[in-house]
This record gives C-alpha cells, structure tokens and sequence, in this order.
C-alpha cells in the first residue's frame, strides 16, 4: 500500500516537471492566480454606528454580500458590479461578512466595539428646515454620512418611523455638524437622528406671530353688508389649531367673535371706527397680540382704519445717495405720468371708502418738496399752479432723492359732496442707507465657486434682506459685473448697516462659519463655504456636435434631478465650448435650458471623487444648427449711419411661428453674427437698431450648418404688411390681429398739421413697444409698457404730444410684447391690437426735423431709463473673510 502511493507521489511529481519543461503553463498559471477576487480586507474593527468600507478586487461577475449576524452589521452595496459595500457597525459584537463572486466566497471578520452615546442637542436650521444642527458631547472628527440615521414623526406620542435621507453633512468644528437632507422637516414635526447608541431628538418650532410687522391691521367694512372675517389667518406658524381671544376694545356693533371657528362674524349697523386687540393662542401655549382697526363706513362716512380715522403705514426703504444730488426731473409733470413707480422710488395707493365715493386730497406739509400726489394737477405756464383733482383714489409718491431717516406724511382726505366729511391716511416711511458689500466666493482649499446664490439674513428682522449670484466661470478669465469688470466667483450685495448670517446654496445650503458685519460704509467680505471643492473640467456640445458657445450649464446634484431647485452651480462655456467650474464631492447631471426654459440634460452623469476631474466632451440631448452671415445696412435711416455698409454692435431676435424669441446673438464691430437655432425652422429676424426693433427679413434653417446668411435692413421689409389708417376725420379707433412673429404695423397720414397722440392697447395682457417712423423709417418717438403683479386687465401704451406734418406718411409699429432679455425668452404675444390717435386742439408749433441724429448707444429694449446717478468707487482696503 505504502509503495502504492509513494508511485502515485512519483507519477505527479513527474507529471509537474513535464508541465515545466513545455515552458508556458507556469506564467499561465500564475497571472491566473493574481486575478482571482480578493477582498481589500480580511479583518475589521469598527465601532457600533460607524462605518467602514470593504471592496472586492478583480470582480469580473456581479457580487453577492451576506453576513451571518445582521443584528450586528449592516451592510450598503454600490458599484457596478456591487464591488463595493460599506459596513455599518450596529452593536457590541463580531460578524463575519461574505462576499460571493460565482462560486468563490471571500470572508472578512468583523469585531463592532461598542460606543458611548455622543450627541449633545440636535435643532432643525431656523432659516433652512432641510438642515440639522448636531452638536457633539466630545469631538469626534470622524463622523459620516453613512453613520447617520433620521427619522420623523408628525405625532408627539407616535413613533420615529419616516426615514429621511442624509445628503450630506459638513463638519463646522470637531463637535458640531450641519446636516443636511433629502427632505424638509414641517414646522410642528418632530425629528431624530441616531448613530449607534448616540441619539437626540427635537420639535421644530418656527416662531408663532402675527403677519403684520407693525402690529395692526385695518378691517373696512360697509354698513350692512355681512361680515365673515377670518382671524386665524392674521398670524403665521402656529402648531395646531388657534384659539382667539379679545383682550381689548370692543366689536363694532352688529360684530360678534364666533369662538368655534374663531371668525368675526355679522352686520355691521353703525358707521364709525373702532379698535380692538386679539390674543391668538397655539396648541403649545404660544401667544401672539395684534391690533385690528375697523373703519365701518356708508354713504356719509368716510373710512380709513382705525380709531383715529387714519391709516397707519409704515414702510422702510432704501436711500439713494446718488440720487440726492440730482434734482428730480418728473416732479412738475406727475399728472402726466402713465405709471409715477417707474420715476419715482416708492408710491403709496389711497383709496378711501364711504361718502360719494369721490374726494380731494391734501398733502400736509411735506418735508420734502419733490413728494407729490398723483391728483394734483400742475399748470403748463410759468405759474405752475397747482389744482386738486377730484378721484377715487391717490397715490403719494416719494422721490429717490429723500435723505435717510423717518419721514411722515398726512393726507387729508374730503368728500366732495361735503367737505365736513373728511378723514386722514398717515404714511411713515424710514429711509435706511444701504451699502455695497462685494467679494468672492471660494471653497475652504480655495477654489472659486460660480453661478450660486449669497444669502444675507438679519436675524433682527427675521428674514433674508438680500441675496446676490456669484459671476459664472469663464475659462477661468474675468467676466464683465455691473459696471466695471469681476473675478470668477464675484458677488455684490446692497445692505444697510446689521449684522447677518450668510448661506450660499450649492447642492446644498451652505451657511459660513462667521457672521457679516455690516458698519456705515462699503466694505469687502470675501465668503469661504466651510467644504473642499474639486475643478471638473471639459467641453460642452449639442447632440449633432456643435459646440456650446458661450453658454450657460447648470450641475445638480444627481439625487436632485428634475427638481426645481434654486441651488445648482453654474458656469460659462467659452467660445470652443470649454468651461470648468468647481464642485464639491458627488454625483452630477448637468443640462442646458432651451427657448422655452426648459431642462436638456447631458448624457454622461459627472462623479466627483477626491480629485480634480476631466470629463471631455459632454452632449445635451438637443441639437443646434449654426446660422451665421454679415448684417448690412441697405438704406440711410439716421445720420449716423447713413456711410455704413454693416450694422455692427447690434442686437438680433430670432422669431420662430409660433413667436418665440429662440436666440438673441449680437453683431461684431464687422457686422458679423453667428447664432444656433433648431433646424427645419423658418425664423422672422429683427434687430434693435436705433432707437426701434426693426423687421430684417425671414431665414429658413434646415439640419445642417449654414454660412454666409447675410441680412439686409431695407425699408421695404420693415413695412411690409403696413394697413392704411383714416387720416381725417379720425376714426375712434383700429384694430388689427397679431400672429405673434411679426410686428402689427400702420401707415398713417394726417390731413392736418398738429399734435398728435398715439395709444395702442392689447387684450392679451402682455405689455407692447410702440414706435412711430417717418416715411423713411427714420425713428421719431416711442415707448414701452411690461405686464407686472399690478398691470390693469389691458395694457395702454402711449406716444404723447408729437407733432405731425399734414399729408406725410408715417408708420407706427407695435410689438405686442417687448423682446425679453433673459433665458427662456417670452414668446411675442398673439391676439388684438387696438390704436387710437387723437389730435389736440391747440395752436400748431413748427414741427422739429426728423433727421436730428439718434444718441449712438442703443437702449436695452427692456428696461426703462434709470434716474440720474454718480459713480462710486469700488472698495478698498483688506476684504473681510467670512466662513
């Protein structure tokens, strides 16, 4: 038997040495045997709520992880082939953790320590409720996301069971933390975090207060019409329902409190003003005051508010130094103004009740004599006197050269029925100077962060008081900010004089670790975000290869996507489509905005590590063809360019047919303009030229780039279209139809020398730019009006007092919404556009010539001329560093 196997021994040992002497079985196997999957490591120690990472290498099939005590490990798994598991400690204990790759099994030994509970306090961020402050008992300088667990509950018996994702978190020393996460924490709720056997746990509570920040409100009410008044919506963060309470003053008759509901309720029988305080209570015992003024009013009694007959305004507002030393041009000509908020800094509407519904208003002294109201009425002779015109309402407006301090001003009001029937609205306005704070934003390695928004939140008044974007990167070059040129990463604020907590939203919102303090004077504050931030580099382009030029890309946390969030980061691509911008670690998707604003995502998702990252060309899921050619000038339409043969420097819009403004490019000094647009599109081109958008001509794209796409400006295109207009005698009015891509335009002749006034109205609401043109198309006068929050149900736009030549042609062209500026453009509006000229019935001055040159800048087709101002000079000196 013993010799039996000592051959068997024999045979293999020579079976073996024949495998070596054919020379390549023995590299074969060894490279097989380097390949073989193995862990990264064979044992671990962890403490219970940690976490450590384990990675199988040489992974060629997809792994299978598994432990043998699950109440002792927990175990997360990523990668492509799930490669990668990280190993969260649970409690004292050892486990073994199994990864299995097709057949082959790969151990690790796992000892879990046991921990002593380390968390102090935990409160949920008063001005960001997706944010957790974790304080720490002793440092600890190691913890991770993955060691956090977050749990919510609406209940304050129920139980921690509504799992909220941790993003991230950002160490601001060894024993604190912000932690952020996926979800908001309602205002009421309860939240915990754990790691181990380290727990803590709060009720989020938004402060309970009344609305109002002066503490009143004023309730007008008409005798004998039914009341129903909510009173549980005068006061804001309540946790649970209100009880309310009248501690002072009585209802006014007819009035009673419904202490179910908590709702005034009634018929109010007498006219007259009152005054009564409510005590609003919450379920956790919080309280609120707040003073409500009634002024009942009828058709012998006028009502303003409260006991007094007045209403109580109060308002702050900044100064405007630069403004002061100029004086205010509009002061004499108010009554003419279409809209006094566009000249002046504040206004204040007034709209009495009661009495005959008309009355004269009197403005009691002001200190300032450039305060005016919208009724007085001033003289066009040297006399400049002033006369009172009856209305139903008034507006007080202040002028942007009021100095800083408190200002009040009384307005008597008088029906004018009776003029013992009188009452007095009183406005407080405290002019606060405001300074200019400016800096960069940089990571804590130093790297400049773009394209994110800087907010400035004064604890004292409870809120943000102003907020400013960083200038995107550039190919790492300067950018153009305001009026003078930024770095990379450049802010500029207004604040007036406090001391303010300072975020900047990233993927998340990051808060700096100092606070700005603000004194009487500009200052520089450079913001360092308490993260590290990596440069990701690479270049942009459309589906079918065209680059992005000049650009903007956003990147949004991958878990963010299709989220509508304020806080992506942005860059610039420059003119070959390059950019690089500075991101901290994660996972991004970045997109591009189309005409209509909505999301293009690229193709390739970004993963930012630990390193610098190189992503090379990234594709948008959209494609651009380019257009580019030479825009001339084909006719002399105003002095200045009448020697030229290239429009240079100038503004063009791409309309496509359903009137969407898809691109705005801008000639060079040579005339040159290069655009991408979609492809099989037909697009109307117009161009801002002076003083007017003028009508280019139409340009078919098909799916491919196209060259030498020149424009030319003649005034034959431009009044294509035109429909004659009655002359004499005028009609009431003309009405056309706009299909959105072109301008509506009329040609108009008057029978008689004289002034002329225009008004073009559009029923779809959307504001319009009205301009009016010589025979040769030479600009004559124009204006413009922008819909807004307050804007009546239809839009008027007015060309005022013009003089007009008997029996010459002219052409007035209305753009039924102005070109907008900004990124997704507004499409041009379709529908109705009225006109009505009017001639005034005054002796006939000799009209000016129209051939007086244009000023050489180009007005910005969307906003509307500024007041006078001065420089200011940047601010000097070493900048604050605030993080």
């Amino acid at each position: 038997m013993k010799l039996n196997n000592f051959a068997k021994r024999a045979f293999a040992v020579g079976l073996a040495l024949s495998m070596v002497v054919s020379g390549s079985g023995v590299n074969t196997d060894i490279a097989t045997a380097a390949k073989k999957p193995k862990l990264s490591k064979s044992k671990l120690t962890i403490n219970a709520g940690k976490t450590a990472t384990l990675k199988v290498k040489n992974a060629k099939k997809k792994v299978k992880w598994s432990t043998n005590k699950k109440k002792i490990v927990k175990i997360t798994v990523s990668g492509k082939k799930k490669e990668k598991a990280v190993i969260k400690g649970l409690k004292k204990g050892k486990a073994v953790v199994t990864a299995k790759v097709g057949k082959k099994k790969i151990k690790c030994k796992i000892a879990v320590k046991a921990q002593k509970p380390n968390f102090k306090s935990v409160s949920v961020d008063t001005y960001d409720d997706s944010c957790l402050v974790l304080n720490l008992k002793k440092k600890d300088s190691s913890l991770k996301a993955e060691d956090l667990t977050v749990n919510t509950k609406s209940e304050t018996n129920g139980a921690f069971n509504n799992a909220v994702n941790v993003q991230k978190i950002v160490a601001v020393n060894a024993k604190k933390y912000r932690v952020y996460l996926m979800d908001s924490i309602n205002n009421g709720g309860y939240v915990q975090i754990t790691s181990g056997v380290s727990k803590a746990s709060t009720q989020y509570k938004l402060p309970f207060q009344a609305k109002s920040k002066t503490g009143s409100v004023d309730v007008l009410l008409e005798k004998g019409e039914n009341c129903v008044e909510s009173l549980s919506r005068l006061f804001e963060n309540q946790i649970g329902d209100v009880k309310i309470a009248i501690t002072k003053g009585t209802l006014p008759a007819g009035l009673e409190l419904d202490k179910k509901f908590y709702m005034i309720k009634g018929i109010p029988t007498e006219a007259k003003t009152s005054q009564v305080t409510i005590k609003a209570t919450d379920e956790l015992g919080r309280s609120a005051t707040l003073k409500v003024n009634f002024g009942i009013y009828d058709n012998t009694t006028l009502a303003v508010g409260n006991s007094n007959g007045e209403i109580a305004w109060t308002h702050t507002m900044q100064e405007n130094a630069a403004a002061q030393a100029a004086a205010n041009t509009t002061k004499l000509d108010i009554d003419k103004l279409d809209d006094p908020s566009d000249c002046y800094a504040q206004t204040y509407r007034i709209t009495p009740m009661g009495g005959s519904g008309t009355y004269t208003y009197t403005l009691d002294t002001p200190d300032n004599a450039d305060v005016r109201l919208t009724t007085d009425k001033i003289a066009d002779d040297a006399s400049k006197t002033v006369t009172k015109k009856a209305a139903d309402e008034t507006t007080l407006c202040i002028p942007y050269s009021i100095t800083a301090g408190t200002h009040t001003y009384k307005v008597v009001i008088a029906d004018v029925m009776d003029a013992n029937r009188t009452c007095t609205a009183t406005i407080t306005v405290k002019v606060v100077p405001y300074y200019t704070i400016s800096g960069v934003v940089k990571s804590n390695n130093g790297l400049p962060i773009s394209g994110v928004c800087v907010d400035f939140i004064s604890p004292k008044e409870g809120e943000e008081v102003d907020s400013a974007y960083t200038s995107r990167r550039y190919n790492g070059a300067s950018l153009r900010h305001g009026n003078g040129y930024a770095t990379v990463a450049y802010y500029e604020a207004e604040l007036p004089a406090d001391t303010y907590i300072v975020k900047v939203e990233g993927d998340v919102t990051y808060e700096a670790t100092s606070k700005l303090k603000v004194a009487k004077a500009d200052k520089i504050a450079n913001v360092t975000v308490p993260e590290r931030f990596y440069t990701v580099s690479g270049t942009a382009a459309y589906s079918n290869g065209n680059k992005l030029k000049k650009d903007v890309i956003e990147f949004e946390w991958k878990n963010h996507q299709y989220e509508t969030y304020s806080g992506d980061f942005g860059v610039d691509t420059n003119e070959t489509g390059n950019f690089s911008v500075a991101l901290p670690e994660g996972t991004y998707t970045a997109y591009v905005k189309d005409e209509k604003g909505n999301r293009k995502y690229f193709s390739k998702n970004i993963n930012v590590t630990n390193k610098d990252v190189s992503v090379g060309t990234i594709k948008a899921t959209l494609a651009r063809y380019s257009v580019e050619g030479l825009v001339f000038n084909g006719t002399s339409i105003d002095a200045q360019t009448q020697f030229a043969d290239k429009i240079a420097d100038t503004q063009l819009y791409f309309y496509n047919d359903k009137g969407l403004c898809v691109a705005q490019p801008k000639t060079d000094s040579e005339g040159y303009y290069k655009v991408f647009v979609p492809g099989d599109a037909t697009y109307t081109v117009k161009m801002r030229y002076a003083n007017a958008v003028r009508t280019l001509g139409t340009v078919a794209v098909a799916k491919a780039n196209q060259k030498d796409i020149n424009l030319t400006y003649a005034v034959a295109t431009d009044i294509a279209g035109a429909t004659a207009y009655t002359a004499n005698p005028l009609a009431p009015e003309a009405v056309l139809n706009s299909v959105g891509g072109s301008d509506v335009i009329w040609s108009f002749t008057p029978a008689e020398t004289g002034i002329y006034n225009l008004a073009a109205s559009t029923a779809v609401n959307n504001g319009a730019e009205l301009a009016l043109f010589d025979a040769n198309m030479q600009y004559i006068a124009g204006s413009t009006t922008a819909k807004d929050d307050d804007s009546p149900a239809v839009l008027t736009t007015k060309i005022s007092k013009v003089v007009l030549e008997a029996n010459k042609v002219y052409y007035i062209k209305v753009q039924p919404t102005g070109v907008k500026g900004s990124n997704p453009y507004t499409p041009q509006a379709q529908g109705e556009v009225k006109l009505a000229i009017t001639k005034e019935a005054v002796a006939t001055p000799t009209p000016a010539p129209t051939t007086t040159p244009e000023p050489t800048t180009t007005p910005d087709p969307d906003k509307t001329p500024a007041p006078a101002s001065t420089a200011t000079a940047e601010p000097t000196g070493t900048p604050d560093v605030i993080g």
